[in-house]
């Protein structure tokens, strides 16, 4: 038997040695499919093996070519013997019988969420730390009866904020000079690798980039005191 494995991503229907434009944003999520396909070629001898019965005459010696003075009469599956007055024919040729199996693995990724620090209230001038984690994980399956892995790495992170200023990393600080309403959100690229049966893994096969949840900040300026001294 001959078993070739086509390893691509994304089109099913279309699945050849190589990689397949993938990496899709789904709303909160990016999708990745690995999709493979599974040729095999086996032989079979000629000849059925279900077949009917008929009544069949030999020589004695299994012939029916080699006249013996007693004769056999029994029924046979047809083909399985010859028959007094039959001819010999040729040998019938193998048959092939040829498999193709498509199979895929579709994986999802996690949605980035952001915090940041000290929360509630921020005071004017008081510096802020915004985090996001961008949920890096692996996603174990199966891809024609072989395991698969498809990879989601966080590689980097950017911030935008509602006054205009923005920031790069997993963890931005930052200070507001004037009070006020505000919002930040993060935005979280990816790379996308896959593994296949145990073997290494295959890098950057696919790219996406998600937005984190929306922080609302409320900046405050607090009135100073001041300390009236009586001489």
């Amino acid at each position: 038997m001959l078993i070739t494995i086509l390893l691509a991503t994304c089109d099913l229907g279309g699945a050849t040695l190589g990689i397949c434009d993938c990496g899709t944003q789904v709303t909160d999520q990016i999708s990745f499919e690995l999709c493979g396909s599974q040729e095999s070629s086996t032989q079979y001898p000629g000849g059925s093996a279900e077949v009917p019965m008929r009544l069949c005459e030999y020589y004695v010696n299994g012939t029916i070519d080699e006249p013996t003075l007693g004769r056999i009469t029994a029924w046979v599956p047809v083909g399985s013997r010859l028959c007094i007055g039959d001819e010999i024919p040729e040998p019938a040729p193998p048959r092939t019988i040829e498999d193709d199996i498509k199979d895929s693995f579709l994986a999802f990724s996690s949605r980035p969420w952001a915090s940041w620090q000290p929360g509630g209230e921020l005071e004017v001038e008081v510096p802020a730390t915004f985090f996001v984690d961008g949920g890096s994980q692996t996603v174990n399956g199966a891809l024609l009866g072989r395991s698969a892995q498809i990879r989601f790495s966080a590689v980097s992170a950017s911030w935008t904020f509602s006054d205009g200023q923005g920031l790069a990393g997993f963890t931005a600080q930052r200070i507001f000079l004037e009070p006020g309403e505000f919002t930040a959100r993060a935005q979280v690229s990816y790379r996308i690798d896959y593994r296949y049966d145990g073997g290494p893994w295959v890098l950057g096969a696919g790219s996406g980039a998600l937005s984190s949840n929306l922080i609302e900040l409320d900046v405050v300026k607090i009135p100073r005191r001041t300390l009236l001294v009586l001489p």
